[in-house]
């Protein structure tokens, strides 16, 4: 069953906590947890992390959407989950991110159930140096997390071994470029 988790306040104005010393002033994105409404409860939500110069006008962008690629890769190192994010697709502006999930891990796999069970994902454009959210988007969740939820527990039921993920992560981008991915 989906949680209706869209945004139904009026204010739109969002904070973080403090971003952890080994991403500040970094780029990219990560599925974090929050609880934007006390009624729904915890929800996943994309943290865009950009740089001061890159996040206002990555922001400004519109109209702002979001892509997610997705897919499971078994590596001789064990299994990996990627995400590969179009952030403001098909916009001058647009940036493309990897992001790799341990399917061991099972902080990944809840965080991956509790976005399948959402009806929207939000997002939000955080300046990685100054802790703050410059924007915030929602979207319909079309992303197929559940599809790949179900993928990554078969996964893990066939694996012999869990592996080394940070040698699965370099097999797999050694092995496979961005751009190959988004041909595929």
């Amino acid at each position: 069953m989906q949680t209706d988790n869209r945004w139904k306040r009026a204010a739109r104005s969002l904070q973080v906590p403090p971003l952890p010393a080994n991403l500040r002033g970094s780029s990219g994105c990560l599925l974090a947890r929050a609880i934007f409404d006390e009624a729904i409860g915890v929800e996943v939500y994309l943290a865009i992390l950009e740089e001061p110069s890159w996040c206002l006008p990555l922001a400004a962008t519109r109209p702002f959407k979001i892509f997610c690629k997705s897919g499971l890769a078994h590596t001789g190192n064990g299994g990996i989950i990627f995400l590969i994010w179009r952030v403001a697709g098909e916009s001058n502006n647009e940036t493309v991110h990897e992001q790799f999930l341990n399917p061991n891990n099972i902080n990944a796999i809840r965080d991956l159930s509790i976005l399948a069970q959402q009806t929207h994902l939000k997002a939000l454009v955080i300046n990685s140096q100054g802790d703050e959210v410059v924007d915030w988007f929602e979207f319909s969740n079309i992303f197929g997390f559940e599809a790949l939820l179900t993928s990554a527990i078969e996964m893990i039921g066939k694996q012999e071994k869990e592996g080394d993920f940070p040698a699965a992560i370099e097999e797999f981008t050694n092995r496979y470029s961005l751009k190959d991915l988004l041909q595929t």
